[in-house]
């Protein structure tokens, strides 16, 4: 469940701004389990006058503390983010801000139940229905790569 918030200073077009969130959506599903669809992404133009350093794109990525969101999935989202984000504002590299924040899965809810809960929910629903000598009732997540589109990964189920 990231909730991705990008801010720069101007305006952008309204494809651009669609293009950079798709982009962002799929780095991270490119990176971990996570899918499309439970990724949020907002972007706040911001004018001139009320921005210090002007050409200093911010990037703040809050998301629950999952296995596969590690180091090096973070420096791979993060890099091409930052290449990303130089091409379309124009910013130096070295000015662009990305920061992670990991939230503990106790610590955050969809639709009112914690993510904790939910993937103990989710564990024991998969166990029921494949049977805990299943193979698959053990199945782990993990990251879709290759030449899928957003909309494959959006309808693949991972096992938590």
């Amino acid at each position: 469940m990231p909730i991705v918030k990008v801010e720069f200073v101007g305006k952008q077009e309204p494809l651009i701004k669609q293009e950079l969130m798709d982009f962002i959506a799929e780095q991270i599903c490119a990176n971990t389990s996570t899918l499309a669809k439970n990724i949020y992404v907002y972007i706040k133009e911001w004018e001139p006058e009320n921005v210090r350093k002007k050409n200093a794109p911010v990037v703040l990525i809050d998301w629950t503390a999952m296995p596969d969101r590690t180091p090096e999935a973070k420096q791979k989202i993060m890099t091409a983010i930052t290449d990303k984000l130089a091409a379309i504002t124009g910013a130096n590299k070295d000015e662009i801000v990305i920061i992670f924040t990991d939230i503990p899965l106790k610590n955050a809810s969809l639709g009112g139940v914690t993510r904790h809960d939910n993937r103990i929910h989710d564990k024991n629903q998969k166990e029921q229905h494949n049977g805990p000598g299943n193979l698959l009732s053990g199945a782990v997540s993990f990251p879709i790569q290759g030449k899928t589109s957003i909309a494959q990964r959006q309808s693949f189920t991972a096992f938590p």
